[in-house]
């Protein structure tokens, strides 16, 4: 119908019908679609835009895309009687705000889909924080609270919204489609603006992400590598290697093994134990990073690694630029970061104190990771760093060449005892690694192996 602006189509499961919103005229038409002539019409409500049809044929739910003042909603229609039958209420979100949630009513329901068992519908949507403002709570509006975007789920069988099931995407533009795979153990959330698809597992709710984020600590990482150390390489004198977040954790293996023995430690702008990298900031004052949210999660971006500088030189990537590293790369590497590893690796105190009150586990937990290695095992260590000289975290930064990071941490090692060397790459930056003619690299460290520098 004229200036009734059609949005959302859909199917009947046996192809009998078509059903259509019309979200200027508040409608949903059912279509026959051999002819296109309108076989029913019925009001749902204001601004209908998303449909989702039961597998059956029996139910039809329709989104209302601009939300009430205190409350999302879904319009069922019974495909029978084509008949308004029921109106699911999207809570409002009780919160809390903070760097990683927020209060808000879900706004802007675009579209709606069903699991293959039938048993729960996802509403993508963003979430508008209307509870906050100076004139209403006196407090400022901030770029975490103020929109965030979210899926809410529904629950077909009970008949009501799920809101411990509700996922809030944190630092993502909004989410405005659902599909799930054959089985339903995965959904894939497409995010408008961001160009990403988020996939999330269907059985893991929230409230278990979450606290997953909370307490996945350097410990546990580690905990995990050691007993895979030991499983696997039972009885074999090993050298640990370490880039970037993983060189304090190549230096803290030994820590964490008990069949295996570390006898030396490789690394390409690796440095050393965090709390080293604290004691190098406090002295050279090379370093002011913020920290991340608690359960943050940041994806790795084109424009965060040229912010950077970890782009190497045309000449040292044939492949192409910095875009082409990550078509190339994304299969093959995570693309996602947690705030707590980063939190961790940065040495935020004040923040790792937030983790302690937050999950109730012993403070050590999220300090643990600032001690020394053990003073014997240093002792008798052999390290073998390589830095690239575009690297500016680890080496053009610094006023003298023992401010730089990486000759800072050679120090250390070398006060506790250790055997350290470290070889400075021209050309190469942070991600040299990657670059032509790495394998020259591993090379190097061969080279040490083959005439017992780790003997």
């Amino acid at each position: 119908p004229y200036a009734s602006r059609p949005f959302g189509i859909a199917f009947s499961p046996t192809g009998d019908f078509a059903y259509v919103t019309l979200q200027a005229s508040g409608r949903l038409l059912r279509l026959d679609p051999a002819s296109g002539a309108v076989a029913g019409a019925i009001d749902v409500g204001p601004t209908p835009r998303g449909i989702g049809i039961t597998a059956d044929g029996q139910r039809v739910l329709v989104t209302r895309y601009i939300s009430p003042r205190d409350r999302g909603e879904v319009v069922e229609v019974d495909a029978g009687a084509f008949e308004v039958v029921r109106r699911f209420a999207l809570a409002f979100d009780p919160g809390p705000d903070s760097p990683v949630s927020g209060r808000g009513v879900p706004n802007h329901l675009t579209s709606i889909t069903i699991l293959p068992n039938g048993e729960r519908a996802w509403i993508p949507s963003k979430k508008d924080n209307t509870a906050r403002g100076l004139l209403r709570t006196g407090e400022v509006l901030t770029f975490e609270t103020t929109t965030r975007t979210i899926v809410s789920q529904i629950d077909l069988v009970a008949n009501r919204e799920v809101l411990s099931a509700r996922r809030d995407l944190d630092n993502r533009a909004m989410a405005v489609a659902v599909a799930f795979d054959a089985a339903g153990r995965h959904a894939f959330v497409a995010v408008q603006g961001g160009n990403a698809v988020d996939v999330l597992d269907v059985e893991t709710g929230e409230e278990e992400l979450q606290d997953r984020l909370l307490k996945c600590t350097f410990n546990v990482i580690l905990q995990g590598a050691g007993q895979l150390t030991d499983r696997l390489l039972r009885g074999r004198r090993l050298i640990s290697f370490g880039h970037s977040t993983g060189g304090p954790m190549a230096a803290h293996l030994t820590r964490f093994t008990r069949e295996a023995e570390i006898i030396g430690v490789v690394g390409w702008g690796s440095g050393g134990p965090d709390g080293w990298r604290r004691e190098w900031r406090e002295a050279t004052g090379m370093e002011s990073p913020k920290p991340y949210g608690l359960a943050q999660i940041s994806r790795r971006t084109v424009e965060a690694y040229r912010k950077s500088h970890y782009e190497d030189l045309p000449e040292l990537t044939p492949w192409g630029r910095m875009e082409d590293f990550f078509r190339l790369t994304e299969k093959t590497r995570p693309q996602i970061k947690i705030g707590l590893r980063d939190n961790q690796h940065n040495v935020f105190p004040e923040r790792l104190e937030e983790y302690v009150r937050a999950t109730g586990l012993p403070r050590e937990e999220y300090f643990d990771h600032l001690q020394d290695p053990p003073a014997e095992w240093l002792a008798n260590l052999k390290v073998l760093l390589m830095v690239g000289e575009n690297d500016h975290g680890h080496w053009i930064g610094g006023k003298s060449l023992d401010d730089k990071r990486e000759m800072f941490m050679a120090g250390k090692y070398a006060a506790a005892g250790a055997d350290i060397h470290v070889g400075l790459v021209p050309k190469y930056t942070h991600m040299g690694h990657w670059a032509l003619h790495n394998e020259k690299i591993v090379y190097a460290w061969l080279w040490a192996l083959k005439t017992g520098y780790f003997e």
